[in-house]
């Protein structure tokens, strides 16, 4: 079998657990990131698309690096974790700039089920 019968490879079939970075635009100020904690069914894939839907707002995202990490045994549990960096598109770069306040942040995480910081 040759490379190009080969299906693409699938995404990790959760659920499954990550920790979501999405930079914030460098705007002067920082250029930082907001950061929390993904529960999902799966996986995604660099160039992956990461919409983020609640009753007032709507944040799109798309996955840049998947990293994952192993630590030895003489570190404390978890010994991995698997971290995914994201990039907003323009047209959310102020929603994610509002969301490097900490109130802000923990208000719209409480939106959604599979999100936690």
């Amino acid at each position: 079998m040759t490379t190009e019968q080969n299906p693409a490879p699938t995404s990790l079939m959760g659920p499954v657990r990550y920790d979501l970075h999405v930079f914030v635009p460098a705007d002067g100020e920082r250029d930082d990131g907001v950061d929390f904690t993904v529960n999902a069914l799966s996986l995604p894939r660099v160039g992956d698309e990461l919409t983020f839907e609640s009753d007032d707002s709507v944040l799109v995202v798309k996955v840049m690096h998947v990293n994952h990490w192993f630590f030895s045994t003489r570190n404390e549990p978890p010994r991995r974790t698997i971290s995914v960096t994201a990039h907003s598109y323009p047209k959310f770069d102020d929603l994610v700039r509002r969301l490097r306040k900490d109130t802000e942040i923990d208000q719209w995480i409480s939106s959604f089920t599979m999100l936690e910081r």
